[in-house]
């Protein structure tokens, strides 16, 4: 079974920006998530932009246009505020196996 989480939640602790709702500044050019996410669901429509879980620090990686409402089985270690225009409140975060 997956697990999902809400990104705000899932982010490194220094990120005072986060809110726990979910809300804008959730994301971030800078922190890396807590842990490597397995997959991702946009709740809206959007671009994503990512940090893929093999690839070095401050590289990133435009997603092709993701179906909404869809669990995209993609891993990655940090979701990007620049470059992503689906607010965070969107976006589920999804680990283990699904």
């Amino acid at each position: 079974m997956s697990t999902h989480k809400n990104i705000a939640t899932d982010l490194c602790s220094a990120t005072t920006a986060a809110k726990s709702d979910g809300t804008a500044g959730a994301l971030s050019d800078t922190l890396d998530l807590r842990r490597v996410a397995q997959g991702i669901i946009i709740h809206a429509a959007g671009t994503v932009r990512v940090t893929p879980e093999d690839a070095e620090d401050g590289t990133y990686q435009p997603l092709p246009a993701l179906a909404v409402g869809v669990a995209h089985p993609i891993g990655f270690k940090r979701l990007w505020s620049t470059g992503t225009t689906v607010v965070a409140a969107n976006i589920t975060l999804l680990y283990g196996k699904f």
